[in-house]
């Protein structure tokens, strides 16, 4: 009687982390980005985004750029250039609905 009681929590216990792993899903997001250095519309979904740059985050555009003592920036920044980037990703999800809802 003693080992059927033990037994029971321990099944219980292993019943709900099988359970649980079944939903758990882990993705990188970070894979498939655009860049865009400058200012642009890019709030637009509609926006064309054919010519810009391909890449994977983390990024810094500044490492990109040359150094240049006459950047608005100044030595603050490094005499990097500075300014306005856009990063864009279209992220489309797929939703599984339950035929009994």
């Amino acid at each position: 009687m003693k080992m059927r009681l033990w037994l029971l929590p321990v099944l219980l216990f292993y019943n709900s982390v099988v359970a649980q792993s079944n939903f758990i899903r882990t993705r990188s997001f970070n894979d498939g980005w655009k860049f865009f250095l400058g200012d642009a519309p890019a709030d637009e979904p509609s926006f064309p985004d054919n010519n810009w740059l391909k890449l994977n985050l983390p990024h810094n555009w500044c490492i990109e750029t040359l150094f240049d003592s006459t950047n608005p920036t100044g030595t603050g920044c490094g005499v990097l250039r500075g300014g306005i980037g856009w990063y864009r990703k279209a992220h489309y999800e797929k939703i599984l609905v339950d035929a009994n809802t």
